[in-house]
């Protein structure tokens, strides 16, 4: 029976346990590196302004183009949106190479409503 409470489960399951929790430190420990580096950026392009700031000259929203030198062009907003998509890859394919086994020479397809076809017997769980 299964029961991960118990511990009766399958080695797919444990090692995709193992995966997940894998993929989780990823995204946490990334965000925070990326949080602090944009942050760090982001004050950096501001003390660049307060350097050359000219009351006359300057409007005072100048640091937004310097930090976006600084960053080429990768905005927060987007390189959060790319990471969160590199890890929802990286989960789904943890799932499919733990629990989807495909028979030597097999094909298969995943549908649009995310069901499996095959022309031969698919097995979506060891």
């Amino acid at each position: 029976m299964w029961s991960p409470e118990a511990g009766t489960v399958s080695r797919s399951f444990d090692s995709w346990k193992k995966v997940e929790g894998d993929i989780r430190a990823f995204l946490a420990l990334t965000m925070r590196w990326a949080s602090r580096s944009y942050d760090e950026l982001w004050a950096e392009a501001s003390r660049d302004l307060d350097a050359i700031f000219d009351p006359n000259i300057h409007s005072g929203d100048e640091h937004l183009a310097f930090f976006e030198e600084k960053v080429n062009g990768l905005w927060p907003s987007d390189y959060f949106w790319m990471l969160r998509a590199t890890v929802i890859r990286e989960a789904v394919s943890a799932f499919v190479r733990g629990h989807v086994k495909v028979p030597t020479g097999g094909q298969f397809e995943v549908t649009t409503d995310g069901r499996f076809r095959s022309p031969l017997l698919l097995r979506a769980v060891r």
